[in-house]
């Protein structure tokens, strides 16, 4: 596995894209809704999407009790949920992103 960014798991998407915008400057790469790429690998997922994605899923707070997402790329887990046999339909769903979206990624893997 290789590092590619920071997720954090935020409860108001317009608040905390203003924030990071207005204060650090940066730019959106990718806007899907509940699901928001910044650039420099900093990303933004609201809570229950979050929560949705690890459902059935033992958590384990880090010692200073901060919730800490060791990400997979992107396109490899559209991939690994693929080749699981989901529909690209079922996997827009889980990853709450545009079917298009799923289709342009599998399509150049």
């Amino acid at each position: 596995m290789q590092y590619k960014g920071t997720l954090i798991a935020i409860s108001d998407m317009e608040e905390s894209k203003k924030f990071y915008q207005d204060l650090l400057g940066m730019h959106v790469i990718g806007d899907f809704g509940a699901n928001v790429q910044l650039e420099n690998g900093l990303f933004l997922q609201t809570k229950d999407t979050w929560e949705n994605i690890i459902a059935n899923k033992e958590i384990k707070p880090d010692p200073d009790h901060h919730m800490i997402e060791v990400a997979e790329d992107m396109v490899m887990v559209m991939k690994r949920f693929a080749d699981s046999g989901m529909s690209v339909e079922e996997v827009a769903v889980r990853m709450d992103v545009p079917v298009n979206y799923i289709k342009e990624h599998l399509d150049n893997i």
